[in-house]
């Protein structure tokens, strides 16, 4: 059962849009970055040029090249971004004389583009743990229940998971403020630590056994700022779909018994993901479709089924 998920942030962020026109394309793990046929290499910035009407220019002195070996230059120029293109939820390439760090490389043409996720640091970082910042990047949360993050009972612990990044990879101390509630219920607990200098990112987790069955929201407090969410449903393992309801846990996320399957009622009084559920076996189903009594939202069980047959 898949929850319905609003996000919102306590801090207004604007949209990150990947480049593709400039080459400015932002990886999102580590993985990604290696698998790709971008230049990575890790060095010094030896000169800056910087221009009025066109990219300022990076020349970037190589200590090691990471991707591709068949590079074996030892120096390289890359173009920062153009001055007369806008450029939406980060900013800019800008770095000074002497700055050490991964530069992350792209080639279109006959000409080398700086990334927007190329990183320096006063700190002596090796290449590997330059790369460790690529996971995690962002500060965010999770949570799961027994490693899963589909289906959450009462009764039973959940982790509430925060990834602290470090982005500038020097020492950094951290608090941490992580709350769960809904009605008549909250859990709040608050985590300070340290990352050292070099290590990227570091995942905390707290936990809390939810007593009441209920539509819950999550929330953290870090120095970055805040992050919020609502719409996670936990629920009593064995109760009905009325008492799902009856618990303000929305229809399209009510949990069905063991060879039970999830419909909703055509209703259109009703906003569509709070029509009036119902568990039924696979059968009665197809049936209640067929009669255009109602129809299985795409978390269904029902979906799963039919997949696999």
């Amino acid at each position: 059962m898949k929850t319905r998920v609003l996000l919102f942030l306590a801090l207004v962020s604007a949209l990150i849009t990947p480049l593709l026109a400039d080459g400015l394309v932002i990886p999102s793990s580590t993985e990604e970055l290696l698998e790709g046929d971008n230049l990575i290499v890790l060095g010094t910035i030896s000169d800056v040029k910087v221009f009025a009407d066109k990219p300022p220019e990076f020349h970037i002195d190589i200590e090691q090249v990471i991707q591709p070996q068949s590079f074996d230059s030892k120096t390289v120029v890359a173009l920062g971004c153009d001055p007369n293109r806008r450029h939406l939820g980060t900013p800019c390439p800008s770095y000074e004389q002497g700055q050490r760090g991964l530069f992350l490389i792209f080639q279109s043409d006959d000409r080398y583009s700086l990334s927007f996720e190329s990183r320096v640091s006063d700190a002596m970082c090796t290449a590997q743990e330059f790369l460790s910042t690529y996971r995690g990047f962002k500060p965010h949360f999770f949570w799961t229940q027994d490693g899963q993050s589909d289906v959450f009972f009462t009764g039973k612990p959940v982790d509430i998971h925060f990834v602290v990044t470090n982005s500038d990879m020097t020492e950094q101390d951290y608090s941490v403020g992580l709350t769960a509630h809904t009605n008549g219920f909250a859990f709040s607990d608050v985590v300070n630590g340290t990352i050292p200098q070099c290590v990227g990112f570091e995942t905390i987790t707290v936990s809390f056994v939810p007593t009441k069955m209920g539509t819950y929201g999550f929330n953290s407090r870090h120095d970055g700022g805040g992050n919020g969410s609502f719409g996670t449903a936990i629920i009593d393992f064995g109760s009905s779909p009325k008492q799902q309801i009856d618990a303000q846990i929305h229809a399209q996320d009510v949990w069905c018994k063991e060879n039970l399957f999830l419909i909703l009622k055509n209703d259109d009084t009703k906003p569509r993901y709070d029509n009036h559920p119902a568990c039924v076996t696979k059968d009665t189903v197809a049936k209640l479709i067929q009669r255009d009594w109602g129809y299985v939202p795409s978390q269904s069980k029902y979906n799963e089924f039919l997949e696999g047959s």
